[in-house]
C-alpha cells in the first residue's frame, strides 16, 4: 500500500494500527467543529 501512495506523489506516514485512524479522525472532526462555532484559526490543529 505504501508504494502506491508514493507512487501518487504523497509521502506516507504510519501512524500505527487502523485502530489509529479512528482516533485521528474523531480529533480532526473535532477541530472543524471548534471552528464553525468558535472560529478557531484552522492553523491550531
Amino acid at each position: 500500500m505504501i508504494e502506491l501512495i508514493e507512487t501518487a506523489g504523497f509521502s506516507p506516514v504510519v501512524a500505527g494500527e487502523l485502530g489509529v485512524s479512528r482516533t485521528l479522525l474523531r480529533m480532526s472532526s473535532l477541530l472543524t467543529q471548534l471552528n464553525m462555532k468558535y472560529n478557531y484559526n484552522w492553523l491550531s490543529g
